[in-house]
């Protein structure tokens, strides 16, 4: 009798079902998310191993190099060619004298051309199925640009797009009248460069244009080389060719040295569809 109402050792008797019966819930919980839980891991792996990055810089191949590059969004843009020209033109054909400037170091520029002509060529190579081919770069321009400055774009040869770039805005002024071929200016920003990069600009257009002894022609380079503009462009092009020989230019009245322009991280890309990232849609 003593025995049985004797208390000492009830705690332990009661812990011994209650940690039993959490383990047996704990098992089972784990048996019924477990499924769930292989399933995202595998997930998770997978993702980390496919490349995910739409638009990543990395080395160029080459001109019309075809190298496939980062997969963009939904809408399955491949990057194919990335130039930022830190190692020089990178396959680029120059018609026109490129210049020194103390900002636009690594870029592709700039030129003082006014021509109209196509000054910067490339070739690329696309698959024969690709819908559609994209081409985006970052455009630098120097100085106050005007009504009769513009920039043209070409494709085989043949202007697909003359756009007027002043003060900061845009307007397409010619095109091929395709539906073939899109457009795209987005405006970044304007700025103004201080005293002591002007005055080495206007040394170096001054030195071109042999112009040191002409005071108010002086002057006027002065005038224009004390702001820069920053764009990007996009140029998509329809059922492309498998070669495409990609030109840009510059057409403009200015009789005096100083506006320019210049061009950095040149992406080519291939799409089945038309680009979600095209600016211009």
């Amino acid at each position: 009798m003593t025995f049985l109402k004797d208390e000492c050792g009830a705690v332990t008797t009661d812990w011994v079902p209650l940690v039993s019966a959490t383990v047996g819930l704990g098992l089972a919980v784990a048996g019924v998310v477990s499924g769930g839980l292989e399933s995202l891991a595998g997930n998770i792996r997978d993702t980390l191993n496919s490349d995910i990055i739409a638009g990543g810089s990395g080395e160029a191949s080459g001109a019309g190099s075809g190298a496939a590059g980062a997969a963009g969004g939904d809408d399955g843009l491949v990057e194919l060619t990335f130039n930022d020209f830190t190692n020089g033109d990178q396959g680029w054909i120059t018609m026109a004298d490129e210049h020194d400037d103390p900002l636009l170091e690594g870029m592709l520029g700039p030129y003082y051309d006014q021509s109209g002509a196509p000054v910067l060529l490339n070739t690329y190579s696309f698959d024969p199925d690709t819908g559609y081919a994209m081409f985006e770069f970052d455009l630098t321009t120097i100085g106050n640009w005007e009504a009769a400055d513009q920039m043209r774009l070409f494709v085989n040869g043949v202007m697909i797009d003359a756009t007027r770039l002043a003060g900061g805005s845009t307007n397409s002024v010619a095109s091929d009248g395709s539906d073939e071929t899109l457009v795209s200016y987005n405006f970044i920003e304007r700025e103004s460069v201080n005293r002591d990069v002007t005055e080495e600009r206007l040394e170096i257009a001054a030195a071109w244009y042999e112009a040191e002894a002409d005071g108010a022609r002086y002057e006027a380079i002065r005038s224009n080389v004390n702001t820069q503009s920053e764009y990007t462009v996009q140029v998509v092009v329809q059922n492309p060719s498998e070669q495409i020989q990609f030109g840009i230019g510059r057409i403009g009245d200015d009789p005096y040295g100083g506006e320019a322009w210049a061009i950095d991280n040149v992406g080519s890309y291939g799409s089945e569809i038309l680009p979600v990232e095209f600016n211009g849609e």
